[in-house]
């Protein structure tokens, strides 16, 4: 059984996926030189005899039904870039993979594949009518693997001893993760989201106003729209109430934190934080980003950058995510979304891929709202007085 259309053309705004076609050979043969590439795939640069095996062999797979080879070109430029392909079809059970991708090193954190990857699932669950995806890696291949996560795709689970491969000690083990028709629309919303970062911040002046919900549809009242800024460093205190109401906040939904914590005024609160805060802007490349409207502050986040110190961490540097705290009025309007896609473009801008972020354990919609940003939770913080231990 073949599944029809499985390889249309794919057009987004960065990268077209084009059926793939022997005129790719050349421009792929120049995009696969770095070594970097190849680690996780064949473990070596391929020859040119190398890559135009590939590339028959993918022809023949596509032309017997068998897979779905994409060439991923560069709209700016329309050169193929890469490769990636649909595999493992199950058209019987509405499943298939996404697999074998790869980029030319030049192309890595410019967004190909955060939209090749939308592309390729908007495709499959739209118009295949998919009830499953699956994407596969090395258990060791940490850089697939946060990708996958940042889909985000649900980690199903490892494969031990899997599949023998030309690389290493000969033998993987395989990380397995997926995307079910019910996780689609908020994965689509997420690339979605990323692909425009990627093209650039977005303006006020482009951005579509909220509208205030509640009265009838006739009399809607659009509402000016946020801007995002940097917060100058004396200008903390331009953030006192957004602290407050936020400690007003974690009192209401994890309220078991007043056994422990010391009662304080707000004002003597705010002091500390305060302190806090001016000792981390003495530090390299910490920010804070500022939600305002009509000259007014409605949000804002703050983000230290340090060393990436825990044995999880892939990269030389981590951010974490200090505070983000949004006005008790402006809540559920997009302004924290608009604050962190602005931090995650200040972090791309300057090289730090992970981002670490604390919240309580009874904090659900924050929870939910990191998650659908691609956020995995990793570790649990136990808190108490020591006489308890």
């Amino acid at each position: 059984m073949t599944w029809p259309n499985l390889t249309e053309r794919l057009e987004g705004d960065l990268v077209v996926l084009e059926p793939l076609a022997l005129h790719h050979e050349q421009d792929l043969l120049d995009a696969s030189r770095e070594p970097e590439i190849w680690r996780w795939l064949s473990g070596s640069v391929p020859s040119r005899a190398e890559l135009h095996g590939w590339l028959v062999h993918s022809l023949g797979e596509g032309e017997a039904g068998r897979e779905g080879p994409f060439a991923t070109v560069q709209r700016s430029s329309g050169r193929a870039i890469g490769s990636t392909r649909y595999l493992n079809l199950r058209p019987e059970h509405r499943g298939l993979e996404i697999g074998w991708t790869w980029l030319a090193r030049s192309a890595w954190q410019t967004g190909a594949n955060i939209e090749a990857k939308l592309l390729m699932l908007q495709h499959a669950f739209e118009r295949l009518d998919c009830l499953r995806v699956e994407l596969k890696t090395d258990a060791r291949n940490e850089r697939s693997r946060a990708a996958m996560s940042a889909l985000p795709a649900q980690f199903e689970g490892i494969f031990r001893a899997h599949m023998v491969v030309p690389y290493g000690d000969g033998v993987r083990d395989s990380a397995y993760y997926s995307v079910i028709a019910s996780d689609w629309p908020q994965v689509r919303e997420n690339l979605q989201r990323r692909v425009t970062r990627k093209r650039g911040p977005q303006t006020v002046k482009d951005a579509a106003p909220p509208i205030v919900r509640g009265v009838s549809q006739s009399t809607e009242r659009k509402v000016t729209s946020p801007a995002v800024r940097a917060l100058a460093h004396g200008e903390i205190d331009l953030v006192k109430e957004l602290w407050e109401a936020l400690q007003e906040h974690h009192a209401r939904v994890t309220p078991m934190l007043a056994g422990y914590a010391p009662e304080r005024e707000v004002a003597d609160s705010w002091r500390r934080r305060r302190a806090k805060y001016e000792r981390w802007l003495a530090q390299p490349d910490t920010f804070v980003v500022l939600a305002e409207r009509d000259g007014a502050p409605i949000g804002y986040a703050f983000v230290t950058v340090g060393p990436g110190h825990a044995s999880w961490a892939s990269g030389d540097r981590i951010a974490e995510l200090q505070t983000l705290s949004v006005a008790p009025g402006a809540r559920g309007a997009g302004v924290g979304t608009l604050l962190i896609d602005e931090v995650a473009r200040r972090l791309d801008a300057i090289g730090v891929g992970e981002i670490a972020v604390t919240t309580t354990t009874t904090n659900i919609d924050s929870h939910r709202f990191y998650q659908a940003r691609g956020l995995r939770p990793a570790c649990i913080v136990f808190f108490g007085p020591v006489s308890g231990l």
